[in-house]
């Protein structure tokens, strides 16, 4: 794939490629209620996935008609909207058209080029390569003793322009005059007459038209002339229409007046996800649902681990923390930051160099990454919320002045729990900072799962008739030894003492099936054990939940859920944490020790059979305080985010253009690995000569050895040892006669 060349100068990115794959695309459109698919540049879909476009309309969005045939003819079914730069015939491919202003965009009528000494001033031509213009080209630079370049294929390196984010903005800027060749074939092209406008307006250059004679090019209108002049040379209409209003209007004519675009606001979300942990992908998706309901038109974006893994699964578009313009360009339209769930602990921190890490380029949501999430959001005056953030244990003293500092930027934290609250007031953040409220997972609501009732059936369990328990165990460094067998004695006299009980192991991460088989392997009672894992899908583990009598859980919203279903649940402490859910829920007496033994467990889990309303009444107003805790973050946060700026302004105002995308750090990696890959190119060369040398040396050898045992076997030879008895005296003869 390719980047749009003319996106690139409006601060967009369109990617051009042979097909789409819109069935990765799916989640997204179910999440958001998406209205419309726009194919622009010439990007096709797989027409074999023509079922995700059913409830869609279709635009088609293109420069020239060669660009537009390419997307319909990919289609099955006829676009509802075409819009191009030039007419199109109708063709039964569409149901309306427009024609395409080439107009700018606000964010390029306010480009400023940031590095105002970055080349020499010179010439621009913005056309394809002959053997003709370059002749011109060189001719005019010598004269006027000036450079050349050129966009485009085949022109020489010297004076060619690269591919990478602002060279030709910065050729642009740069240019006194843009060279336009007139081959007398009618108008300038679409694209030559939008880069021609970008040219006039970055780097307010003139244009020098060149017509074809006999004799070669020739100076046309007498020297240099306007944008305007030269549209007026060629009848091209003045566009004056602003691209943004152009795309608002062209979408009301298709959603009858529906697509504003002045509502929208941006959320960009920073958290432990991509990496399909159920907490972090639960309450990522919770934060997405709450804030498109409670702000209607809000996007979330969200900064994570595998963001390819979060656009497929959870329909939630993501880039990673190490991608810095992409994440620097996402908090400049963003109204609202939120960093999400426990990543305030310290092994945020002991995998990293401590304090001094935040010089560098972050990669991951440990304790420096999320210190420079909050340092880009502060330099683009977005605020930052500590969203229902699990802090804890936070022993080490780097992992303290980190969050100290990230007091100081600013940040509101929002703590989930009385633990870490007192955690983050310890490390030294201001109290007027700092809130005691509750877990962004009790906004939720606990619905069933078709996916999860069905596959009790399949299963051919009854939730109605038998008491399903649902077990939830992880691999932690606090397991003590012997564990499984531990769990799985106090699950069979569990099982002996109640006929009825079923036991469900949910798998809320892939690391769990270790463990959880384990336990199984060592019960008498195996065969009422069941393994429910559902993979990525976090609304089926969360249906499931709903349907069970009781629950032993070490993971923290598993417990959460059932709690807050109204489902009572022992827990096994192996974190703060939890012992902290555990007893804000009402069940501090029936969270246990990670060294409990069997009869404990059992004992409290009898507990959830026999004084179960006691339990019920207890988790109901816990749970019931915790959800108005919660509900008061949510207000808090959507207060923040309604009083912001919508992104349509946020990116209206001016902006410095770079001339990197990347930073100083990345760029060293990045040829650090050009360098290793050709190094290990050089030696696969190097080994293959090497192995044909060798080749070479052992048929050699070979043949010498042939000649060598050929020789032997003729001195061994009768006919030899007779030929050198008849030679020796005639020999020995001629020798002494020559004495």
């Amino acid at each position: 794939m390719e980047c749009s060349t003319s996106q690139h100068i409006h601060g967009r990115c369109s990617f051009k490629a042979h097909g789409c794959a819109l069935r990765f695309l799916r989640n997204l459109i179910n999440r958001w209620g998406v209205k419309a698919l726009v194919l622009a540049d010439g990007v096709q879909v797989d027409a074999e996935q023509s079922d995700v476009l059913d409830n869609l309309s279709v635009v088609v969005y293109a420069l020239d008609q060669q660009q537009c045939r390419c997307s319909l003819d990919s289609l099955n079914t006829t676009a509802d909207l075409v819009i191009c730069a030039s007419d199109m015939e109708h063709e039964g491919r569409f149901s309306s058209n427009l024609l395409l202003p080439l107009a700018p965009d606000a964010k390029l009528r306010s480009t400023v080029l940031a590095n105002d000494i970055a080349l020499s001033r010179g010439y621009l031509c913005l056309q394809d390569f002959t053997p003709e213009r370059l002749a011109c080209l060189q001719g005019l630079a010598d004269r006027n003793d000036t450079v050349v370049r050129c966009l485009g294929d085949s022109w020489p390196e010297e004076i060619k322009i690269r591919s990478d984010y602002s060279s030709l903005a910065y050729a642009m800027g740069f240019s006194n005059l843009l060279i336009y060749f007139d081959e007398g074939d009618g108008e300038p092209a679409p694209l030559q007459r939008y880069l021609m406008m970008c040219g006039s307006i970055i780097g307010d250059a003139s244009i020098l038209v060149l017509s074809r004679d006999d004799m070669g090019y020739r100076v046309e209108c007498g020297g240099p002339i306007s944008y305007g002049a030269f549209l007026e040379r060629y009848k091209c209409e003045v566009e004056d229409a602003a691209f943004e209003q152009f795309v608002a209007s062209a979408f009301d004519s298709l959603f009858d007046g529906e697509a504003s675009f002045n509502h929208c606001r941006i959320a960009t979300l920073f958290g432990y996800v991509g990496k399909g942990n159920f907490g972090d992908e639960y309450i990522l998706t919770t934060i997405a649902k709450r804030l498109n309901l409670r702000c209607p038109g809000t996007i979330l974006l969200a900064v994570g681990e595998d963001p390819w893994h979060t656009l497929v699964h959870r329909g939630i578009y993501s880039i990673g923390l190490e991608d810095s313009f992409a994440l620097d360009r996402a908090l400049e339209a963003s109204s609202i930051a939120l960093v999400m769930a426990g990543l305030l602990f310290d092994q945020g921190v002991r995998w990293t160099m401590g304090k001094g890490e935040l010089v560098s380029t972050q990669m991951h949501s440990d304790l420096p990454g999320i210190a420079s999430f909050c340092q880009v959001a502060l330099l683009n005056d977005t605020p930052v919320f500590f969203y229902g953030i699990g802090a804890g244990p936070l022993d080490l003293r780097d992992g303290k002045l980190l969050v100290r500092y990230m007091g100081s930027l600013g940040a509101r934290f929002l703590a989930r729990d009385e633990m870490t609250a007192k955690a983050v007031l310890a490390a030294g953040v201001s109290p007027d900072q700092v809130a005691r409220r509750a877990d962004v997972a009790f906004t939720a609501t606990s619905e069933p799962s078709a996916y999860a009732d069905q596959w009790l059936i399949d299963h051919g369990v009854d939730y109605r008739m038998e008491k399903l328990i649902v077990v939830s165990l992880r691999d932690y460094e606090n397991v003590v030894p012997g564990f499984d067998k531990t769990v799985a004695r106090a699950l069979d006299s569990l099982g002996k003492r109640y006929q009825d009980a079923r036991f469900l192991f949910c798998i809320l991460d892939q690391d769990d099936i270790v463990p959880s088989q384990a336990v199984i392997d060592a019960m008498e009672l195996s065969d009422r054990a069941l393994i429910f894992n559902p993979g990525d899908d976090i609304d089926a583990i969360a249906g499931m939940l709903v349907r069970c009598y009781g629950g032993l859980s070490m993971r923290y919203h598993c417990s959460l859920i059932l709690a807050r279903s109204g489902v009572p649940c022992v827990g096994l402490g192996y974190l703060p944490k939890v012992v902290s859910l555990y007893r804000e829920c009402g069940l501090g007496n029936h969270i246990l020790r990670m060294d409990a033994d069997s009869d404990e467990i059992f004992r409290h889990l009898v507990d959830l059979f026999e004084r179960r309303e006691f339990l019920l009444s207890r988790i109901e107003k816990g749970v019931g305080a915790l959800s108005d805790l919660a509900n008061e973050s949510e207000d808090e946060v959507v207060a923040c985010l309604e009083a912001g700026t919508s992104a349509a302004r946020l990116l209206s105002h001016g902006s410095e253009l770079y001339q990197r995308n990347i930073t100083g750090n990345s760029e060293q990696i990045d040829y650090l690995r050009w360098r290793a890959w050709v190094l290990e190119t050089e030696l696969q060369e190097t080994t293959l000569q090497l192995e044909e040398k060798n080749r070479y040396l052992e048929k050699k050898s070979s043949e010498a050895d042939a000649l060598r045992a050929e020789v032997d076997e003729l001195r061994n030879s009768t006919s030899f040892k007779i030929g050198s008895k008849l030679t020796y005296l005639p020999g020995k003869l001629k020798a002494l006669i020559q004495k």
